[in-house]
């Protein structure tokens, strides 16, 4: 028979493991909650800083996809069903990396910007208050700096995320690569970006797309020796289809854009694609009315 105190200690130790499950589950599901609360929080964030409908769908496609694969994931994990083994490698590379990687990043750049978001709002609605004539439509830039620097901030964090999860799938592909690489640029992170373009370079043989780019984060980073040493090698060398508009992404890097308007005239002769023309990189001409004139007889003006 078991004595009184050895019941008394028993129903103790059972009542504490019994808290500290309590516990764990409540910590697990605080830590669920606070996950789907940020993604939520970050869509709204990414949502306000894409401009065009193009790249808010973007931003709503990969957000809900992320919001269902993590659903997917825990609600496989909880119930023992193995519903988590039914999604692809791929995507639950991409949930895993975006929630412990992309995510914290967002949100520590959010916090750490807020301020100076804070001081530019109030700085806007002052002048918006003021007295005074209201700048024409017509002598806008195509897109504005802002709504650029908005599209590059809300594109970047599903092109890392996707970027990785294919490098993770295949580190042979160089095109992962390559877009890892334009979503360092986009944050600055230029030491990074090089190390990723020439990645890209290795494995694709020295692609001209890649190489120009590397060029064009050299000149960013300062090295302008190296910059032009690519440069030169581009103009010289044939390559059997139309490279101008990779020669003036160099241009721009190298801060010289009258020689970056010049090959994108060439490039247009040339009938090159224009999509180039959507990169955040070619920002600093965007108020350049040659470029304007470049942009509303490609079709791309947003102007009727």
């Amino acid at each position: 028979m078991l004595s009184e105190l050895d019941v008394g200690r028993w129903a103790f130790a059972f009542t504490l493991r019994q808290e500290r499950l309590v516990f764990r589950v409540r910590f697990i599901l605080t830590i669920i909650a606070v996950m789907f609360a940020l993604d939520g929080i970050c869509w709204a964030l990414l949502a306000r800083l894409a401009d065009s409908t193009a790249s808010r769908r973007v931003i709503a496609l990969f957000m809900g996809a992320q919001f269902i694969g993590l659903a997917w994931l825990i609600s496989g994990r909880l119930s023992h069903a193995g519903w988590d083994r039914w999604l692809p490698k791929f995507a639950v590379a991409a949930v895993f990396i975006w929630h412990c990687l992309g995510l914290p990043l967002v949100l520590g750049l959010a916090t750490a910007i807020l301020p100076i978001l804070l001081v530019k709002a109030a700085v806007g609605f002052f002048k918006r208050h003021q007295p005074g004539e209201l700048a024409s439509p017509d002598n806008r830039p195509v897109w504005s700096r802002r709504q650029f620097l908005g599209f590059a901030a809300a594109m970047a964090p599903p092109l890392f995320t996707v970027s990785l999860s294919t490098i993770a799938m295949d580190p042979t592909f160089a095109v992962a690569h390559y877009q890892l690489g334009q979503a360092y640029v986009q944050n600055r992170m230029y030491s990074d970006a090089m190390t990723e373009f020439q990645r890209a370079i290795e494995l694709s043989r020295a692609n001209t797309t890649f190489t120009s780019n590397l060029a064009y984060v050299y000149a960013l980073a300062g090295r302008r020796g190296e910059a032009l040493k690519i440069l030169d090698d581009q103009k010289n060398r044939d390559h059997g289809f139309s490279n101008s508009a990779e020669i003036a992404l160099i241009y721009v890097g190298l801060g010289n854009h009258d020689q970056a308007l010049t090959w994108l005239e060439r490039a247009y002769e040339e009938r090159f694609n224009p999509s180039i023309l959507a990169r955040p990189s070619f920002d600093p001409l965007r108020t350049d009315k040659r470029f304007q004139d470049l942009v509303h007889r490609i079709g791309l003006s947003r102007e009727p």
